[in-house]
């Protein structure tokens, strides 16, 4: 029976995913666990949709990806041409599952958000800037960026035996990291986790990765470095963030 799904589809989101947390590693006790699996697909599912909403409202407010920022563009093909190649967002490959099988196997267990943010979203990197402010300057942004499937395989795998030492899975440099500038530190989870989500270390939020989520899309439209450099204008932030699936 699915209580705590039925719960969280009524609308108590963060209740559920609360309650589900402190249980640690109790939800992966057969009586809990496909019913925790279903309320992390489900919020997952919420977090892809938002995802996929921002990126249809950045660009008519100023946004440019990092990767084209250098770049001027003589036409519109050439433009989506080349952000086809280099994209903001990775839907999940054909082979995620198993991937995720290999990576939860490789680092002794994944908490469920991790598990199916990779299994429902994909990647993400909205590293870049706006109109409104110096390309040099967006590192202030600290903007969503989660590595993808692939690499995560290969930190583990390359990691080999130092994995037991310090084993925390890299899932995004900080601001200074995400624009190629040295000296910063990177935002991480400590595994194994057999709990339903985990601290996302390194991040100044001290959050675990799913609430680190909602404050980065649900309040900041992907770039909670607005929090503290507001180069948007409060009605650029509503027109981000309005009408996102709470999650």
């Amino acid at each position: 029976m699915l209580h705590f799904y039925e719960h969280y589809q009524r609308g108590h989101h963060q209740e559920v995913y609360d309650t589900l947390l402190a249980m640690h590693d109790r939800i992966r006790d057969p009586s809990l666990y496909e019913d925790a699996s279903a309320v992390m697909r489900s919020m997952m599912q919420r977090v892809r949709f938002n995802i996929e909403t921002l990126l249809q409202r950045l660009p008519e407010i100023g946004y440019v990806h990092h990767k084209g920022l250098s770049r001027a563009f003589t036409t519109q093909q050439e433009q989506e041409a080349y952000e086809k190649e280099q994209p903001l967002f990775q839907p999940p490959a054909q082979n995620a599952h198993e991937q995720i099988t290999l990576l939860d196997h490789l680092t002794g267990s994944l908490p469920l958000s991790l598990r199916f943010f990779y299994r429902e979203v994909g990647t993400i990197d909205l590293v870049g800037a706006f109109s409104s402010m110096d390309p040099k300057d967006g590192y202030l942004l600290d903007p969503l960026c989660i590595c993808p499937l692939d690499i995560a395989l290969i930190q583990v795998t390359v990691s080999g035996e130092s994995w037991q030492e310090d084993p925390r899975l890299l899932l995004a440099g900080d601001c200074f990291h995400k624009y190629g500038y040295s000296g910063g530190g990177t935002y991480d989870v400590l595994l194994p986790c057999q709990a339903i989500d985990t601290l996302f270390l390194g991040e100044p939020h001290q959050l675990t990765f799913v609430n680190y989520l909602r404050l980065c899309i649900l309040q900041w439209g992907g770039f909670p470095g607005l929090e503290q450099h507001p180069f948007l204008s409060q009605e650029q932030r509503h027109y981000l963030t309005q009408d996102l699936l709470p999650f």
